[in-house]
């Protein structure tokens, strides 16, 4: 009997520190809570899911942030997700702070028109490698479904941008893909106009799906880049 009731208390202690509390989340989240104006959770519970990359399970809780930013009158916005790795005997330990997106109170993301305007003032400089290779534009870059807003600062803003088309593969074909473009913009001031850009296609294999592949000779191959 006693060393039932003793099991009993372990397995509620167990369970009572499966995952780490409303305050703990808080705490790992906002850190010394400077500059800090309000916080809540997305959710109201966490996720516990499987880390292929680590190998671990971990446990994840989404909050949001309200910060003061650098300029006065201006508040960032961040979403997160704060990340517990498992660490044995039902316990997860603090692992990192994943932010997913970042806004500004009163400094909109750009808009898709103003996307557009100013990639297409320096094509090359957008596709970089790919501009010399793609062949047909199944329809012109925009806006991903979820363009994943990150404001690295009030200055600089990255995105996503969905494309589609057919691109030549040295020595090997012609290939149609669906892909994902990560797109930086750059400015001097708040107030002023975009300046400059970085893109770049998405390593990550979820954001490419090849829609078919055509296979040429190598002369055939040496004609298309005549």
């Amino acid at each position: 009997m006693k060393l039932l009731f003793l099991l009993s208390l372990t397995l509620m202690f167990i369970k009572a520190n499966a995952q780490p509390s409303d305050a703990k989340v808080k705490s790992d989240a906002v850190g010394n809570g400077g500059g800090v104006i309000s916080f809540k959770f997305t959710k109201s519970t966490g996720t516990r899911q499987w880390n292929s990359s680590a190998g671990n399970w971990e446990y994840v809780r989404g909050v949001q942030i309200k910060r003061k930013s650098d300029y006065p009158g201006i508040n960032m916005i961040v979403d997160e997700d704060i990340v517990y790795q498992y660490v044995g005997n039902g316990g997860y330990s603090f692992w990192k702070v994943r932010v997913l997106s970042n806004s500004y109170e009163g400094i909109p993301n750009p808009t898709a028109k103003q996307v557009s305007d100013f990639i297409s003032k320096d094509w090359e400089k957008f596709y970089a490698y790919y501009y010399s290779t793609i062949v047909k534009l199944w329809h012109q870059p925009m806006l991903a479904d979820n363009p994943e807003w990150v404001w690295h600062d009030i200055n600089s803003v990255e995105f996503r941008m969905k494309m589609k088309f057919d691109h030549i593969i040295r020595a090997k074909g012609i290939e149609t893909v669906e892909t994902i473009w990560k797109v930086r913009f750059y400015r001097d001031d708040p107030k002023a106009p975009w300046k400059n850009l970085f893109a770049v296609r998405s390593d990550e294999a979820a954001d490419s799906k090849i829609i078919s592949m055509t296979e040429y000779s190598v002369q055939q191959m040496e004609d298309f880049n005549k």
